[in-house]
């Protein structure tokens, strides 16, 4: 809704009331009782508006030549830092993105019968400033499946822990009364004191401070180190990625949760979230981004596809020279005897192209997945990969067909008309399940026509009838163990292997090992993808994008100061 109809919907309601047969005295009161609603809500709406962040950035003052910048890789941070460079020095600017993929990276589309479905990064949460701004300069919207609800399930391997009641067993097959039965078992499962405590761990001393982050990043401030942005985010939070998640939510910093909240509902989230890693692997500061991206907010996804964010930024940024399929394996310092001083060139040794000189290189791409090296002046050669953990490999499997409650459950839950319940449209496994898959959920086609399409989509799937499942594993799962899990499954499933050139995550551990942004003295060579040793997500990279597109504000400015640019 937009913002003027959510201020204005009370009036409705006090029209209504004026041709009531109340009497005079309570159509005062009404009255001001909405009069009061209108101002609650027009403010809490006018303060959401006006405190939303902007990704429109401003143009700063006409440079001497223009500034030479290389990206590579074409990803969500690659192509907004593209986008933010273009708004900040327009034809002053000469862009060259590098990537060894379509744009995208890790967030893309898979098709499967003729509907495609988000095969990468697939949500959006209510509290990341920066995708939902780019969603609204680029006229992008949100899928129109708000309020569709998937029954919930976590698996051990052998049975559920906990499961969400089915809806077509409800009574009356009511909704609404399935929703208030999922509340009840989830308060009495979990605890209602530990889901009030869960759901607002943002709100914790200890917590990022993300508001106070963008608000620093939009007054120009830049952060050389991930150290240097943990402390921006709050004075704890560096602390946070040296302990486990476990821990820090078994403390009372972090709520104090009970072990069963920690082991089969926050984990199980952070198993789907960051391929298998949960609780007792994961640092703090990823599982608080974690939590928040699916149990603290709300969550989206964007009405044709995530992807269409990097895509519409890098058509937006106009590349002076866009060069995909194209593998960077060294950026190499040579003399610029024109400025008498040194740039950089960046060398694809497979095809023998040599791109360059450039001013400033942003390497926006994992170094985990990459053979990228930098050589000095005198040829001595540093590899920027060796020292790097590695990612994680994850397997989506998009499957046509109907899930098989035998494999789920040995004793099948019956409703009080005799009919079975089958399997939840959105199962969990928990740390230590025997199943070979982290994740399985009930798709919904990015393109879905409206909220009536989707739920039609979910009923017909616990109808038992054939739907679009995406199964997340560790590994390449075999026909064999697909038909254990499904029947009347539908031809080959669609696999998209996230090992490849690069895996899906990285590998975190505790402490965890940070990479600073800034990979040289002078400033000239940036690492995006450092910020995901902190948290991999989609508002991570623009936020370390927002942060390198001041690094180079900060670099133009010292150039500026001597003459140079």
């Amino acid at each position: 809704e937009t913002v003027s109809s959510q201020v204005l919907s009370p009036v409705f309601f006090m029209t209504t009331v004026r041709h009531s047969s109340a009497g005079l005295t309570q159509h005062r009161y009404l009255v001001g009782t909405a009069l009061v609603l209108i101002s609650a809500s027009g403010l809490r709406q006018l303060w959401a508006f006006l405190s939303r962040e902007q990704v429109t950035l401003r143009r700063q003052a006409k440079l001497r030549r223009r500034l030479r910048v290389s990206i590579l890789g074409a990803g969500v941070g690659g192509t907004a830092l593209a986008q933010w460079l273009r708004d900040m020095y327009g034809s002053d600017l000469e862009l060259t993105v590098l990537s060894s993929e379509a744009p995208g990276g890790r967030v893309a589309c898979v098709e499967v019968e003729g509907r495609r479905y988000e095969a990468g990064a697939s949500i959006i949460s209510d509290l990341n400033e920066y995708m939902k701004g780019f969603m609204r300069r680029l006229g992008l919207k949100e899928t129109c499946a708000k309020g569709v609800h998937l029954p919930l399930g976590i698996y051990d391997g052998t049975d559920f822990r906990f499961r969400d009641a089915d809806p077509l067993q409800a009574s009356l097959r009511c909704q609404f009364c399935a929703k208030a039965q999922d509340i009840w078992q989830t308060f009495r499962h979990f605890g209602v004191l530990n889901m009030v405590r869960l759901c607002t761990l943002w709100r914790r001393a200890d917590a990022p401070k993300v508001a106070r982050l963008y608000r620093l990043l939009r007054q120009g401030k830049s952060f050389a180190t991930p150290e240097e942005m943990c402390e921006a985010f709050g004075p704890s939070c560096l602390a946070l990625t040296k302990q486990t998640s476990s821990d820090w939510l078994a403390s009372a910093s972090g709520g104090a949760l009970s072990d069963r909240v920690v082991e089969e509902l926050v984990a199980s989230g952070m198993r789907a979230n960051y391929g298998g890693q949960g609780c007792t692997t994961l640092h703090a500061f990823v599982g608080l981004v974690s939590i928040a991206g699916g149990l603290a907010s709300r969550c989206f996804a964007i009405s044709g596809g995530n992807v269409q964010v990097p895509q519409r930024l890098l058509d937006g940024a106009a590349p002076d020279h866009l060069e995909l399929g194209a593998t960077a394996r060294v950026l190499r310092k040579v003399q610029d005897e024109s400025l008498d001083g040194f740039v950089w060139e960046v060398v694809d040794e497979e095809s023998a192209e040599i791109f360059g000189p450039f001013d400033v290189v942003a390497v926006a791409h994992p170094l985990e997945c990459s053979d990228l090296e930098i050589r000095s002046l005198d040829g001595e050669r540093e590899s920027l990969s060796s020292c790097a953990r590695p990612f994680r490999r994850c397997v989506c499997h998009f499957v046509r067909g109907v899930l098989r409650p035998q494999y789920f459950s040995r004793q099948q839950i019956a409703s009080a008309t005799g009919a079975v319940a089958g399997p939840p449209l959105e199962l969990l496994t928990v740390e230590g399940s025997s199943a070979p898959f982290y994740s399985i959920c009930l798709q919904l086609p990015v393109d879905v026509d409206g909220k009536r399409e989707a739920r039609q989509i979910v009923e017909a799937s616990l109808r038992g009838e054939q739907a679009t499942f995406k199964v997340m594993a560790p590994e390449r799962l075999s026909d064999e163990e697909l038909d254990e899990i499904f029947h009347e499954r539908h031809g080959s499933a669609k696999v998209v292997d996230w090992s490849g050139s690069c895996g899906s995550y990285p590998e975190y551990e505790t402490p965890q090992t940070l990479r600073p942004f800034v990979l040289d003295n002078e400033g000239s060579v940036l690492y995006l993808n450092a910020v995901e040793q902190m948290a991999s997500a989609m508002e991570m990279s623009t936020i370390a994008a927002r942060n390198a597109a001041n690094l180079v504000a900060k670099f133009v400015d010292g150039k500026r100061a001597v003459g140079e640019l």
